[in-house]
């Protein structure tokens, strides 16, 4: 079966991404679910300042009509600019020449992994964490 990635407005459109988590979990009786209030407003720019200086982008994994998984990913722009530098975006350009790829990660980076990882390709990988950086080093 075909996976499809929706992606889902921060603010807006949320519900499907916070309630993909009942879904991946159903039977898992270790999982606690956050409390669905403070994830909305967590998930909301007009209620959380992270949204002033960072770009966030939600995306939920579908088989059909049933959700199989969730991801987010962010760009913390204030983060990236800490450092002393004289020109807009230099610490940015910086930071991107560690990276094998020579460029910062964009949101549709990410869109691939969580299609193979909806996947029932994917069956057998559990429980684990996968770094898209685009080959940084951090040294």
């Amino acid at each position: 079966m075909t996976i499809t990635i929706r992606e889902h407005t921060p603010g807006k459109d949320v519900q499907p991404f916070i309630l993909a988590g009942h879904e991946v979990f159903r039977g898992d009786f270790t999982w606690v679910p956050p409390l669905h209030f403070e994830l909305k407003e967590r998930l909301d720019p007009k209620k959380n300042p992270f949204f002033k200086r960072a770009e966030v982008a939600l995306f939920t994994a579908w088989k059909g009509d049933r959700i199989v998984g969730r991801c987010s990913a962010q760009i913390d722009r204030e983060h990236i600019e800490i450092g002393e530098t004289t020109q807009p975006g230099e610490a940015m350009k910086n930071f991107a020449a560690g990276i094998l790829l020579g460029r910062v990660s964009t949101p549709e980076d990410i869109i691939g992994l969580a299609s193979f990882l909806a996947s029932s390709n994917s069956d057998y990988i559990t429980g684990q964490t996968i770094v898209v950086d685009g080959g940084m080093i951090l040294l």
